[in-house]
């Protein structure tokens, strides 16, 4: 809820009102700041996201393009655009500096001179009662991580494709003091021994982007007492307001952020649907695999090949989404976890679940024959594994296609995005599943044994 339309916000200065905070005119004193990251958790959700943070970690430094992009020698608009793209990917905070020599925990990567930090808070716990409360606490941090590594990952990546040397660093794996950079970026300041950043306090994670090519630098943060000031509190220009955050808040975990809960439920679809005359059909009967064979034409199969990842952005999405397909199945633990016997309960926990992890709407429903597929590319027949299914949506966003103009990179990128998303998060929450002692594969654009339009209408 917003008082202050946002139609003429610049993008890059995100939700939170970052550019009405007092900035210093130097850096503060770096000597003897050391980071403070909480060490990895041992939880069961904990472990599983340190599993995809790791994944993720090893697409952080390659080899740039070798031609560089025809990309316009402007600081500023660079970083802007970057800072940009990390709101688009859900970042708390972003902002770019030259890094310090202090910096650097050992030898200082060749030519890099300027960084990306990305900040993302931890998500707000379930309420009493959810059995996702217990499986979320103590893993907060990681979860916080989860996201800050996938938003540096990807921007390092997208910097490469330009041409352009860069290296994501995490709490893992980094050649930075964290602490050091969002000082000097204006992400945080010292107060009580401990790093604090405006409007989000003590609770989040940190990754960091270096690269040889220039940024516009944003200044450090005053010592202000209050941060934001009375725009904070109405949400002038369109950004995000105090009271809006303590209302969302209020909202019980399982629900999304939209309000679901008013739409009118039937228990069947109101389309007709004949459960046992509807054919199940083969994945060579899906219409890009059909392009890609000719089925359309010579045209449709030359041009199957010119896909929405041939822009840089949306190209820098691709590796994490085919890199996470080994890890959609696998075996579940021996032993059943006894709270989980109680289906609502279950299936309320597990949207909550997936909401702290990034998913705009989570519904559950039965895992109908016909959403099956008959058979797999080889010809491999399909038995259906599963009775039940929980459906995730990630939005593409509205307020960024509405600034689109249909032919620049992030009109592309929108559907990599909400791939690369769903992927994360049903990967997640499948293996989490399964450390619970039960059966679980997340269905993803990249690998699904279902045709995921019919549970989408089902749940």
């Amino acid at each position: 809820m917003r008082i202050f339309s946002n139609r003429r916000r610049a993008v890059h200065l995100g939700r939170l009102p970052l550019e009405r905070i007092a900035r210093a005119g130097a850096l503060p004193d770096l000597a003897g700041v050391r980071d403070a990251h909480p060490p990895r958790s041992d939880t069961r959700l904990g472990r599983v996201v340190n599993e995809y943070i790791a994944l993720f970690e090893a697409f952080r430094a390659e080899h740039p393009a070798p031609e560089r992009a025809p990309y316009p020698a402007d600081p500023q608009r660079l970083a802007n655009e970057l800072k940009a793209n990390c709101y688009f990917l859900d970042a708390s905070l972003a902002a770019c500096c030259e890094i310090p020599d202090s910096a650097w925990t050992g030898a200082r990567i060749a030519g890099h001179r300027w960084a990306l930090a990305v900040l993302v808070e931890y998500g707000r716990l379930p309420e009493h009662g959810n059995l996702a409360r217990e499986w979320i606490a103590g893993s907060e941090h990681d979860c916080a991580l989860l996201r800050a590594t996938e938003i540096a990952v990807i921007t390092a990546s997208f910097l490469r494709r330009l041409g352009f040397p860069a290296t994501a660093h995490t709490r893992d794996a980094s050649d930075l003091w964290h602490a050091h950079i969002l000082l000097a970026a204006g992400l945080a300041r010292r107060r009580g021994g401990a790093l604090e950043a405006p409007f989000i306090g003590t609770r989040f994670a940190s990754c960091i982007v270096t690269t040889a090519e220039p940024l516009g630098p944003d200044a450090p943060l005053a010592a202000d007492r209050f941060d934001g000031g009375l725009g904070w509190w109405l949400g002038l220009g369109g950004t995000q307001t105090w009271w809006e955050r303590g209302l969302a808040a209020r909202r019980p975990s399982h629900a999304s952020r939209f309000p679901m809960e008013r739409i009118r439920r039937n228990a069947e679809p109101t389309t007709l649907i004949l459960d046992d005359d509807v054919p199940r059909v083969p994945k060579r009967a899906n219409f890009f695999t059909r392009a890609l064979h000719g089925d359309l034409g010579g045209k449709a199969q030359r041009e199957r090949w010119r896909f929405a990842y041939k822009t840089p952005m949306a190209d820098a999405y691709v590796k994490l989404i085919r890199a996470m397909v080994p890890k959609q199945g696998g075996a579940p633990a021996t032993a059943v976890d006894p709270r989980t016997a109680d289906p609502v309960a279950n299936a309320r926990a597990i949207k909550a679940l997936m909401h702290y992890l990034g998913t705009d709407l989570a519904g559950a429903c039965e895992a109908k024959r016909y959403a099956w597929y008959s058979h797999h590319e080889d010809g491999r027949p399909i038995e259906p594994y599963h009775r039940s299914a929980v459906v995730m949506l990630v939005d593409q966003g509205f307020e960024t296609m509405e600034g689109a103009s249909g032919d620049d990179w992030i009109s592309g990128a929108q559907s990599m995005r909400a791939y690369m998303r769903g992927g994360e998060v049903c990967g997640v929450v499948a293996a989490f599943i399964r450390s619970l002692g039960w059966s679980a594969r997340s269905q993803t654009n990249a690998d699904s044994d279902v045709l995921q339009l019919p549970l989408v209408l089902l749940a």
